[in-house]
């Protein structure tokens, strides 16, 4: 006997479904159609790893990369030789510029100059030289005013007198005195520093007001927030207003 071996039938088509229904059917291609690539495209090979093909390229030196050696930039990608250059060139410009010794000697001379020039600031510096020293002698020798003491004879400014008896020549006379030898010394470095600039910037006249508003502004503030039977010296409130007046010519 030989074997009979029945043909397999076809298996039973689905019925399009309606989703399908409306979808035109894909164009058959003609079985002549050979697809070929352009002749002018270039298959660019990453240049770390020759075995890798890309199309994407450096956006600084233009060289290929693949995807482990793209770096996201600000614009595309960067090779990491061209983003180590960009890091050394940053890294470069943030340390801090070197001065030379000539410049520092130059720097040294201009500053013991400072005063050049600033004939009020001379002035003022040497008026509460004189008022310290005064007061220092006085106190030496006994204060000739026991009522209030020594400062408060000399002009210190107390809001308990200002208010009663109407001196409000404390207002003036507290800017030119001072507590020791440490808060004389310290205002009138800064007095020399700030002063000595400021005068040369916006003149005398300018400056001698300036002076002596900041420090009218000082001692007002010092009438109202202060208690009544505290002596305030110092020139702290008109050395404040010339600082204030630096920072805002620099920043103009």
């Amino acid at each position: 006997m030989t074997d009979f071996e029945h043909p397999t039938p076809p298996a039973p088509s689905e019925p399009p479904s309606d989703a399908d229904a409306g979808r035109p059917s894909p164009p058959e291609l003609p079985p002549d159609l050979e697809l070929a690539m352009p002749d002018d495209l270039e298959v660019r090979h990453c240049y770390r790893h020759h075995d890798r093909e890309t199309g994407v390229s450096c956006a600084n030196c233009g060289r290929p990369i693949c995807y482990e050696c793209m770096i996201p930039a600000a614009v595309g990608f960067r090779c990491p030789e061209c983003m180590k250059e960009q890091q050394a060139g940053s890294a470069g410009s943030a340390r801090p510029r070197v001065i030379t010794r000539d410049q520092m000697r130059s720097r040294w001379a201009t500053g013991g100059r400072a005063v050049v020039g600033a004939p009020v600031t001379r002035a003022l510096l040497a008026a509460n030289v004189v008022v310290f020293v005064l007061d220092f002698l006085m106190q030496a020798m006994g204060s000739p005013l026991p009522r209030y003491g020594t400062l408060s004879g000399f002009g210190a400014l107390v809001p308990a007198l200002v208010v009663l008896n109407d001196e409000y020549w404390r207002l003036f006379t507290a800017m030119f005195l001072h507590a020791g030898v440490f808060h004389l010394l310290f205002n009138m470095w800064a007095l020399y520093i700030a002063g000595g600039y400021l005068e040369r910037v916006v003149g005398s006249v300018r400056f001698t007001l300036l002076y002596f508003l900041s420090g009218f502004a000082g001692s007002a503030l010092v009438l109202v927030a202060s208690p009544p039977g505290t002596a305030t010296v110092g020139a702290s409130g008109a050395i404040f207003g010339l600082f204030g007046a630096l920072f805002a010519y620099a920043y103009m």
